[in-house]
């Protein structure tokens, strides 16, 4: 058997008890969590909240393409 390393390491994270919806189920949840109490997305948040800034990115880029095209210059 291994013997355990005598140095210390300090972990950052924490667990959350949270009622609410969480992937489609309302119920209470335990959540992981940082020192300020902040929730730390799942896989299936953070996809989504990637594919809601990547939607928000798109939009901007169209509008401001139709802005270039508006004064002439025609984007690639």
């Amino acid at each position: 058997m291994s013997k355990l390393s005598e140095t210390s390491v300090n972990v950052l994270i924490g667990l959350l008890v949270r009622s609410g919806e969480y992937e489609g189920k309302q119920d209470i949840w335990l959540r992981w969590c940082d020192r300020n109490g902040e929730i730390y997305l799942a896989g299936r948040e953070l996809a989504k909240q990637a594919e809601a800034s990547l939607s928000q990115e798109c939009q901007k880029s169209k509008r401001l393409a139709e802005q270039l095209k508006k004064l002439s210059f025609e984007p690639e």
